[in-house]
């Protein structure tokens, strides 16, 4: 379970910062995009896991968020979050690096993992959620199964931004595998 919190909390903090680089590099970002069942060159390629910096430029480093306890988190953030979710079970707290406060938990009616992110004034920043199986788009489910065939969980997210934008994430060991709304590959690579 804490496994699962720390990927999903690794998630979130990937959503949230190429959220502000995808916004500054959309036209580069729709030239990177790749299906990967079909693409023979990219085939099984995975990347490191990567944040950027404070200038936008890609790292191999990334500083998790910070758990942190209910009090930590500011009124206005906890009270909103409380309002809209009172179904959540065991929210937990963190704080990221940017000073943003996430907080996950687990759906009382399908069980399913959520992390939604607000800044300091509880404005909603991100939310990321594990999807069923059955709604990972048919592309991503291809070459989840054929990449790792002996995992029969895939654990798969599918976080959205403040501006709507989808992108569903994998976590494999140290990798994180980024994914547009119709299951294509998307690079983190810089060109």
């Amino acid at each position: 379970m804490n496994k699962l919190i720390l990927a999903v909390a690794i998630v979130l903090t990937m959503h949230s910062a190429f959220a502000q680089v995808d916004n500054k590099n959309t036209n580069t970002n729709q030239n990177q995009n790749q299906n990967p069942a079909k693409d023979d060159q990219n085939k099984g390629k995975t990347e490191q896991v990567t944040t950027p910096d404070e200038h936008g430029q890609m790292q191999n480093q990334w500083t998790q968020p910070t758990n942190i306890s209910n009090e930590a988190v500011p009124n206005g953030v906890s009270r909103l979050f409380l309002s809209q979710y009172e179904l959540a079970q065991n929210p937990q707290w963190y704080q990221t690096s940017e000073g943003n406060y996430m907080v996950s938990y687990k759906d009382e009616k399908d069980h399913m993992e959520s992390r939604l992110t607000y800044d300091k004034n509880g404005k909603l920043i991100s939310t990321d959620r594990q999807v069923k199986d059955s709604d990972v788009p048919s592309n991503l489910s291809q070459y989840l199964s054929s990449k790792y065939p002996d995992q029969s969980t895939q654990n798969v997210f599918i976080g959205q931004d403040a501006n709507g934008a989808k992108t569903y994430y994998v976590i494999r060991g140290n990798q994180l595998l980024r994914f547009d709304e119709k299951g294509n590959m998307i690079s983190m690579e810089k060109k």
